[in-house]
C-alpha cells in the first residue's frame, strides 16, 4: 500500500465561535491538529488544564500513576502546549506539543518532542491565507530550553489551481517537482464530502469521505484506498444534546482499535476528563483534567 505524507493531511483551521471546547468538523479532534475552540477557550479565560493519568489493564483494579497531562493556552485562546509523561519500564518520557501562530490565528509552527528528539514543522503561507511551503526540520534544543541548531530534512511547496467548482491543491517535492493533486468535493451549504489524493507517479489515491448527522455535526469519516469497498481506516463519532464530542470510535481494516471518550464538566462545559481504551490490548488510560488555572 502506498503510503501518503505525514502532514498531507494537515488542516489549517478557521476557529468557529461555536459553543463546544472541542472542535471536530473535520475530525481533528485528538490529532496533531490544534482542536480546540479559540473562542471558547478565550471566553472561559482558561490558562491551563491539568491531571494525573491512571491506568486500568484487564483483570485489575484502576492504578493513578505519577504520570500527567497538561493543555496550556495563551491568553487569545490558542493551544501553545501539550504535555504527557508517560512511564514503561520505569523509564520515564514526556512528549510535548508545541504550537506558534500568526495574528491570523494560522498554525505557523508544529513541534513535537519525543523519545530524545525535537521533529519541528514550519508553514508559510501566502496573502490569501494558503499554506504554500512545509518545513520539517529536527531542532536540537540545549538543556535550558534554547534553540541550539536546526537541520531542514524535507520540504513541500503547494500551489493551487482554480477548477469550474473549488480548487486544485498540487503538492511538490524537495526538487520542486508535483508528485501528489489534492482535490475536495462540498456541497451547496459548504459541508466537505470527499477528499481525494492522487499520486502522480503511482496508480494510488486516497478518498476520505466524511458524513453528518441531522445537526450536521460529523457523524463519521472513512478512509479508502484505490477504490476499495470497504475502508481501510474509518472513525464514527457521537454528541451530547449541546453538539459536544463525547466518544469516537477508531476503525482499521474493520477491526476496532481504539475507543476515546470524553467528559465535560456541566457548570463550566470545559472537558474535565477523557479516557482512551486500546482494544488490542484491553488497558484503559484514564484522564482527569481537575487542575485547571485562569489567566
Amino acid at each position: 500500500m502506498k503510503r501518503f505524507p505525514a502532514f498531507s493531511f494537515f488542516i489549517f483551521l478557521t476557529f468557529s465561535a461555536t459553543a463546544q471546547m472541542v472542535l471536530n468538523q473535520e475530525g481533528q479532534a485528538f490529532t496533531d491538529i490544534p482542536y480546540f475552540n479559540l473562542a471558547f477557550v478565550r471566553a472561559s479565560g482558561l490558562k491551563s488544564l491539568e491531571g494525573k493519568v491512571s491506568i486500568k489493564k484487564p483483570g485489575e483494579i484502576i492504578k493513578e500513576t505519577k504520570d500527567f497531562y497538561r493543555i496550556e493556552f495563551d491568553s487569545i485562546g490558542r493551544v501553545v502546549k501539550i504535555l504527557e509523561t508517560k512511564t514503561e519500564d520505569d523509564k520515564r518520557d514526556t512528549i510535548y506539543q508545541s504550537f506558534q501562530y500568526n495574528e491570523k490565528d494560522k498554525l505557523l509552527y508544529y513541534g513535537k518532542f519525543e523519545s530524545g528528539g525535537l521533529t519541528a514543522n514550519y508553514f508559510i503561507f501566502n496573502e490569501e491565507g494558503k499554506i504554500v511551503k512545509l518545513e520539517q526540520r529536527k531542532d536540537i534544543i540545549n538543556k535550558i530550553g534554547e534553540l541550539e541548531k536546526t537541520v531542514l530534512v524535507n520540504s513541500e511547496m503547494y500551489t493551487y489551481q482554480k477548477l469550474p467548482i473549488g480548487e486544485k491543491k498540487i503538492y511538490l517535492n524537495s526538487y520542486n517537482l508535483p508528485y501528489m493533486e489534492e482535490t475536495e468535493e462540498r456541497n451547496s451549504d459548504g459541508y466537505l464530502l470527499t477528499r481525494i489524493q492522487r499520486l502522480k507517479m503511482a496508480d494510488a489515491q486516497q478518498v476520505k469521505k466524511f458524513y453528518y448527522n441531522e445537526k450536521g455535526l460529523l457523524k463519521g469519516l472513512a478512509v479508502h484506498y484505490n477504490n476499495s469497498e470497504k475502508p481501510i481506516e474509518e472513525q464514527l463519532f457521537r454528541y451530547d444534546d449541546l453538539g459536544n464530542l463525547i466518544e469516537k470510535h477508531s476503525h482499521k481494516s474493520g477491526i476496532f482499535v481504539e475507543d476515546l471518550q470524553l467528559v465535560y464538566d456541566p457548570k463550566t462545559a470545559c472537558l474535565s476528563s477523557f479516557i482512551q481504551l486500546n482494544k488490542s490490548t484491553g488497558i484503559m488510560k484514564i484522564v482527569r483534567l481537575n487542575q485547571i488555572s485562569y489567566h
